[in-house]
C-alpha cells in the first residue's frame, strides 16, 4: 500500500471540548490534507483524533464531538491518512517521553 503524501497545515485554536474517551480537553486543531488548497477549518462531520488518547470522533455542530457512526467508523478503518496520523501521534508521544 502506498503511503499518502500529507500536507500538515498550521494549528489553530478551536472551542475547547473534552474527548469522549479520556476526557482530556482538546483546544486546537491541525489540518491534515492530501491536496494543497484544502480547507483547514474543521466542520461538522470531519474526523477528529484526540491528541492524548488517539480516540476517533466527529466534529459536532456545537463545536464538541460525537462518536463515529458505524458507517463513518467503517469508512475510516484502514484509511491510510488515519493510519499515518495515528503513527505520527504515537511518535510524538514517544518523543515526549510519555
Amino acid at each position: 500500500m502506498q503511503k499518502p503524501k500529507l500536507i500538515i497545515q498550521d494549528s489553530r485554536r478551536v472551542k475547547a471540548a473534552r474527548c469522549l474517551c479520556c476526557g482530556s480537553p482538546n483546544d486546537a486543531a491541525t489540518g491534515i490534507a492530501t491536496h494543497h488548497g484544502d480547507r483547514d477549518t474543521p466542520k461538522p462531520g470531519d474526523v477528529m483524533m484526540c491528541f492524548y488518547c488517539g480516540h476517533l470522533m466527529e466534529w459536532a455542530k456545537d463545536g464538541g464531538y460525537t462518536e463515529l457512526s458505524d458507517a463513518a467508523a467503517h469508512a475510516v478503518a484502514g484509511d491510510p491518512v488515519i493510519l499515518a496520523l495515528q503513527k505520527a501521534r504515537a511518535m510524538a508521544w514517544k518523543k515526549r517521553g510519555s
